[in-house]
């Protein structure tokens, strides 16, 4: 919304496609994103050309029937393009509904790109940095903790008495293993 782009909902659309955890890598998603939409608005634009105005509404239905039919994500995006434009053609006519449709998801492409792959690689450079000064400012934190330490003799004493006065502690289960080990009722239909 900062940059002032109208139908800004397609680029969270492209960048949510991009980041998505199931299927390809991002880089095959954002190149069948990129040329799904180049396609998709380019069949759109001639489509409606070339139909009458009476049947514009029916390529909303076409795009329909053609999206539950595809297999790859390139072609659902093909389609998809179709009943999007139609929408965004009636507030900015075919042309620029096209380029704006374009120019959003290729900035949200690119966008979800940068965090696919960039983000990571910047979150692991600080947290290794972070790491390594941390591990400088560890020899005086470590000299000054040996001092502190009692014997290793002290310590398993201490441990014995201790694992002698605590009872051991329960391991904690998940309803659905308490459950499969007979700790839990099921659930009846009631309850539900």
């Amino acid at each position: 919304e900062l940059l002032g782009l109208p139908r800004i909902m397609w680029v969270g659309f492209s960048c949510s496609s991009i980041l998505t955890a199931y299927g390809s890598h991002p880089v095959r998603r954002a190149a069948g994103r990129v040329g799904g939409v180049l396609g998709g608005s380019l069949l759109f634009c001639l489509l409606y050309q070339l139909c009458p105005p009476a049947l514009h509404g029916g390529l909303g239905i076409l795009s329909g029937l053609c999206l539950g039919l595809c297999a790859s994500y390139g072609f659902c995006t093909v389609f998809n393009c179709l009943g999007a434009l139609l929408t965004a053609s009636a507030l900015f006519g075919p042309g620029p509904a096209a380029a704006i449709r374009v120019c959003n998801n290729v900035l949200g492409s690119l966008f979800g790109l940068f965090f696919a792959l960039v983000w990571p690689w910047l979150l692991d450079a600080l947290s290794r940095r972070r790491t390594a000064a941390a591990r400088e400012s560890q020899p005086a934190r470590n000299a000054t903790l040996s001092r502190m330490r009692p014997s290793s003799g002290d310590r398993a004493r201490a441990c014995r008495a201790a694992s002698r006065a605590s009872p051991r502690r329960p391991v904690w289960y998940s309803p659905r293993e308490r459950r499969s080990q007979g700790r839990l009722p099921h659930a009846s239909a009631s309850q539900i």
